[in-house]
């Protein structure tokens, strides 16, 4: 697993990571970033996006630093790692403080893109490094305090030029025994487009893996019914989303973009084998991000 790329002397390029956790109170992301659209015009983010408000956060490109080969992200007095996250961050509208620990990562066993991941160019690729773990801490906004205990968190990153020109991206993992992964894009690749789709459902500790390059066949496509069919099975998402805010995101490795998230989307997952239902899940409070 490699946590970290980096422009090396690469333009337009940008880097993320996506912390989530999810307690009875408080859903709420941390997305650290790097953005370099030239030698000169490089900077670091923290992004926060919560079920009840969205703020940016900015930082000299000189105050980040990321390890390759551990989860270890710095940006000024504020870390995130494997181990857990512990941030400072103040503006005229929020003073957010967090200090919360992790337990072991459920990992995937192969990389979510697949052979995708080594196609040169593509515009985005992207990782998930944590399907499933514990959060345990406290977490202070404007000197409101929420507290995790035994609650769920879940980690990815992308790295590259600019997110697909249209996608939806869903991540629950606090279905019934469940975690959940979606991501359903339309990707430049030279002088054609296609639409490629990742998904993973863990039941317990074994994963049903869906995608374009593994014949998955994308059955339907629409904001409230999604299904996918490989072979025998057949995996149903029902959505029902919420209120969207604002998030910052990657054109050209300039965080100029917006696009447009909820954490409090329903979703129903329903697994099929042959016709016959061997799992259902459902979560109201599911990330949901769309670029529209």
């Amino acid at each position: 697993m490699k946590y970290f790329y980096g422009p090396k002397k690469r333009k337009n390029y940008f880097e993320g990571w996506y912390f989530k956790q999810s307690s009875k109170n408080l859903n709420i992301a941390f997305i650290p970033s790097i953005s370099v659209v030239n030698s000169k015009e490089k900077r670091a983010f923290i992004q926060v996006i919560s079920n009840f408000f969205t703020e940016r956060f900015e930082f000299s490109y000189d105050e980040f630093s990321s390890e390759t080969k551990t989860l270890n992200i710095r940006i000024k007095d504020n870390s995130f790692s494997s181990q857990g996250l512990n941030l400072n961050l103040k503006n005229e509208n929020y003073n957010i403080q967090v200090d919360i620990m992790y337990s072991p990562f459920l990992m995937l066993k192969r990389g979510i893109m697949g052979p995708f991941k080594y196609l040169p160019k593509m515009e985005c690729k992207h990782n998930i490094f944590s399907m499933k773990h514990h959060v345990d801490g406290k977490i202070s906004i404007n000197s409101k305090e929420y507290l995790f205990n035994n609650d769920l968190g879940y980690i990815e990153g992308d790295y590259g030029i600019s997110f697909p020109n249209k996608y939806l991206w869903i991540q629950a993992n606090n279905l019934n025994n469940g975690a959940f992964f979606l991501s359903i894009a339309t990707i430049p690749y030279g002088k054609i487009n296609f639409t490629g789709l990742i998904a993973s459902l863990f039941i317990g500790s074994k994963e049903y893996r869906f995608a374009t390059y593994n014949f998955t066949k994308l059955k339907k496509n629409t904001n409230e019914h999604i299904k996918l069919r490989k072979g025998k099975l057949t995996l149903d998402v029902f959505i029902e989303d919420y209120d969207k805010l604002v998030l910052s995101a990657p054109k050209n490795g300039d965080m100029t973009r917006k696009v447009y998230e909820t954490m409090e989307a329903t979703i129903k997952v329903v697994l099929s084998k042959n016709g016959r239902e061997i799992y259902e899940g459902i979560t109201d409070n599911a990330s949901l991000e769309m670029d529209k």
